[in-house]
């Protein structure tokens, strides 16, 4: 079941593809070779099409793990540089191959015939620059709309992701007490999403007192003590699949501003998921945000998108930002996560995951948006 799942999303490339009159397409992102096999932390170059299958050039180091891993549609070689002659490699002589994993990608594309493209915009610059340079075209941009929407079965999954995050969100929250550090919380995030899932989808920020003002903190050696706010940005990365989720709370008896500040941005982010629908344009959620915090006097502390999709990244197509005329479509998972930040005081950022569906949306993460205060 799960095999035909990831052949299925390779079905579903091939035929945006073909499309373009676009026969053989190159994969080289990670992100493109999980969506298309399944491998976790899948490296080398992968050649598809339909005339000669999928093939998976992978390093000489990688060739068992890879192997073990591929579903019965992928053939895997492993690149044999010239300089590995020495070493007495356990793998059958077919599946060796003297050359560069680019080379080698080149030359089986060649052998499918017709006209090759590839995702050269996500692989490794002297990678892509090859390939560009044996006539291979560039269609990122496509392979990234296709992969926006999602089939019923990676909602499922993704929704998974979730609950798994909210469970330990809510083990975070219950860590914080007196003397606890960000980075013990942290670790303790990425401990748990490591024994649930296949870890973190990013790396968890979090944050306390006047670092809940840095959309991007990393976690270091503050304690918890005295009262003041925290923010935990997390999300866990589930058969391939990843979620996102952010709360902002409080230790002790939050004042008036800071109360103020919470509940504005729960507003905004109430409305701008009110404008989330199929047919809208991406950057009409995030205008909707700025109108409330404008209409609270914050809205120039909000400082970044409103949110981005996720899928087998963590930042993915379409992007809700000002100036994006991506139009929203069933099967696309967003996030939204309006932000108010206020340097040297605090920050408080609140974020969901929403999935467009053909008559408006729905919430896949249902955690409590407001959270009682930390004794």
């Amino acid at each position: 079941m799960a095999e035909a799942r990831w052949e299925e999303n390779l079905g579903k490339l091939l035929d945006k593809a073909e499309e373009r009159g676009i026969e053989t397409i190159i994969l080289g992102s990670k992100a493109n070779i999980r969506y298309t096999t399944g491998i976790q932390e899948p490296t080398g170059i992968a050649v598809a099409s339909r005339n000669c299958g999928y093939t998976l050039i992978t390093p000489l180091l990688d060739y068992h793990r890879i192997a073990s891993q591929a579903p019965s549609y992928v053939e895997v070689k492993a690149a044999y540089r010239r300089s590995d002659e020495a070493l007495e490699a356990d793998i059958p002589q077919g599946d060796l191959i003297h050359d560069t994993p680019t080379k080698a990608a080149i030359e089986i594309a060649r052998t499918c015939g017709g006209k090759t493209a590839g995702d050269l915009s996500a692989q490794p610059y002297p990678q892509a620059r090859a390939l560009a340079e044996a006539g291979v075209e560039d269609i990122t941009s496509l392979i990234n709309r296709a992969r926006a929407i999602k089939s019923s079965w990676e909602v499922e999954l993704m929704t998974e992701a979730a609950f798994k995050a909210e469970e330990i969100l809510g083990k975070a929250i219950n860590m914080l007490e007196e003397g606890v550090t960000e980075a013990g919380v942290a670790g303790e995030i990425i401990r748990l999403s490591m024994e649930a899932a296949e870890g973190t989808s990013f790396p968890p920020i979090v944050a306390f007192y006047s670092n809940t003002a840095y959309p991007h903190h990393v976690p270091g050696p503050t304690r918890l003590g005295v009262d003041g706010p925290v923010l935990i940005d997390m999300g866990v990365a589930h058969a391939g699949y990843m979620s996102d989720i952010t709360r902002t709370l409080h230790k002790g008896s939050p004042g008036q501003g800071f109360k103020k500040l919470l509940e504005a941005v729960a507003e905004a982010q109430a409305a701008a998921i009110d404008r989330v629908a199929p047919g809208a344009e991406a950057w009409e959620p995030d205008k909707e945000a700025r109108l409330i915090l404008s209409r609270h006097g914050v809205a120039r502390h909000f400082i970044h998108g409103l949110g981005h999709g996720v899928g087998v990244e963590i930042h993915e197509e379409p992007y809700l930002r000002p100036g994006s005329r991506t139009l929203l479509e069933p099967g696309m998972v967003v996030t939204v996560e309006p932000g108010v930040y206020l340097p040297g005081l605090y920050g408080v950022r609140i974020e969901d995951m929403v999935l467009v569906t053909r008559g408006g949306r729905r919430l896949i993460t249902r955690f409590a948006r407001i959270l009682g205060d930390i004794a």
